[in-house]
């Protein structure tokens, strides 16, 4: 057990190391006059979706568990070690930012410590989501083991389904992980998030010693959401469930939403950031695309009359955001031949082209709204109410009727004691929120699991105004 333990902590610093390697040096022109833990906080999100896209290109030439994967992504990131390197000795800038960690700093920094440690010991530990058993490991061992395989969705209608978890935990499963390195990838996507988090908290500046927005709403929002994962790690952490991605990844994107409607120094940065996390989520769940597409429309709502050189850097993420969609439709030509599969608003014209998934997706939405009458759920609105009484039986009603009680809390405090809250910044950081609220809860299964990102953010959202003006 120990030695497991230390395999994940290694291998989640060296997955660590190649993120930095591949982020930093686009991080590095995305923060010209500002670097230090800025950047590095930059390059975190920016070299995981580098390495997204490396590995789903990878995986459409060559199996993902073999000598050739290992030697694509290992030029690769040794391209942006050479880079990196390059930088940093000419990088004389970064002399402002220092880490000053106090006692409370200490507290948060231990508790999430223990909570990564829990998840790493976790990661060697049984698999137990029902969906893992049923197509998650089949999906990874199809890519681990074959370049992209024209048709699989025609063998089991899952296998189609596009998401970049997959191919990344085939990926992971090299070396001494055996094929079992998917049980690394929500952990490392955690640990970043956790990392991202006491960056902030420790980092001081002489311009501003104050927390940003952002860090606020990860205040609260990254050792909440810890207490359900930590709980139910096997189920939904250590199991290769996008679920716990793409929460993880939802609050990253908020947090840098935030801080780009409410600092100017970093505005270009963070709204890089910001977009790139939300291509990420996307990756691993399709049904994320109109949060993605209201969030960049929100950023670019900021960006306008932005009047600095620097505005062509913002073609980065621009162009990752197209690499990875032009990525993902080879992947859905080949596996499916609909794009974005399960929809079925297209198809090509290839003779592996599966059968329309409509029927299947159907089902699955029907089946989340109302089990004991699937077919009638599918359209109008008699799935309300046998929904709604079912929520008593699921722990996220609690949670949020908890979170609800915080808000109020919060918003009353503020009312007496703090400064006016910035309203319209809010209700325009709860616009993306509420779509991507709007689109689970009505053109996709209901199950909370599905939405946890949008809907817990809703509510950390109007926590992390608040106290702002009151610490």
């Amino acid at each position: 057990m120990i030695t497991g333990f230390v395999l994940v902590v290694l291998s989640w610093l060296f997955f660590l190391a190649a993120v930095i390697l591949l982020g930093y040096p686009l991080a590095h022109l995305l923060n010209l006059t500002r670097h230090g833990t800025s950047t590095l906080r930059s390059s975190l999100w920016l070299g995981t979706l580098v390495s997204i896209i490396g590995i789903l290109t990878i995986g459409i030439f060559t199996p993902l568990r073999s000598p050739t994967a290992l030697l694509a992504f290992g030029i690769l990131v040794a391209a942006g070690a050479i880079a990196t390197i390059y930088l940093l000795r000419s990088n004389h800038h970064g002399r402002n930012f220092t880490l000053q960690i106090r006692k409370a700093d200490w507290f948060l920094i231990g508790a999430l410590g223990v909570a990564l440690a829990y998840l790493a010991l976790a990661a060697i530990g049984p698999v137990t989501n029902y969906d893992s058993g049923l197509y998650h490991l089949g999906a990874i061992k199809y890519a681990g083991d074959y370049a992209t395989i024209p048709g699989l969705a025609n063998l089991y209608f899952p296998f189609g389904y596009n998401t970049s978890l997959y191919p990344v935990g085939a990926f992971l499963g090299n070396g001494p992980w055996n094929g079992n390195g998917f049980r690394l990838a929500n952990g490392f996507l955690i640990f970043l998030l956790a990392l991202d988090f006491a960056l902030r908290v420790t980092q001081k500046s002489r311009r501003n010693r104050k927390l940003s927005t952002g860090t606020y709403f990860l205040l609260v929002a990254t050792p909440l959401t810890l207490v359900p994962l930590v709980s139910l790690s096997d189920y939904w952490v250590t199991s290769p469930s996008s679920d716990a991605a793409v929460l993880a990844i939802t609050l990253i994107s908020v947090a840098y939403l935030l801080d780009t409607l409410t600092k100017k120094h970093t505005v270009i940065t963070d709204a890089s950031v910001s977009f790139c996390a939300a291509v990420i989520a996307f990756s691993l769940r399709p049904t994320m695309v109109i949060f993605l597409v209201v969030l960049s429309l929100v950023l670019l709502y900021r960006l306008i009359g932005i009047r600095t050189q620097r505005a062509v850097y913002l073609l980065i993420p621009a162009l990752l955001g197209i690499f990875l969609l032009i990525v993902q439709t080879a992947r859905d030509y080949l596996l499916s031949g609909w794009l974005q599969y399960p929809l079925s608003l297209f198809s090509f014209p290839v003779p592996w082209l599966a059968v329309d998934p409509s029927g299947n997706r159907d089902a699955t939405i029907g089946n989340a709204r109302n089990p004991v009458d699937i077919w009638g759920s599918v359209e109008g609105f008699s799935w309300f109410v046998p929904y709604l009484s079912r929520l008593p039986s699921q722990w996220e009603t609690y949670f949020l009727a908890a979170l609800a009680a915080l808000v109020i809390t919060l918003l009353v405090l503020n009312t007496r004691l703090g400064k006016p809250l910035r309203w319209r910044t809010i209700l325009l950081a709860q616009l993306p929120i509420v779509t991507g609220i709007f689109t689970w809860f009505f053109f996709s299964p209901p199950t909370f699991r599905f939405g946890w990102g949008v809907v817990f953010s809703f509510f950390f959202v109007l926590m992390a105004f608040p106290l702002k003006t009151l610490l």
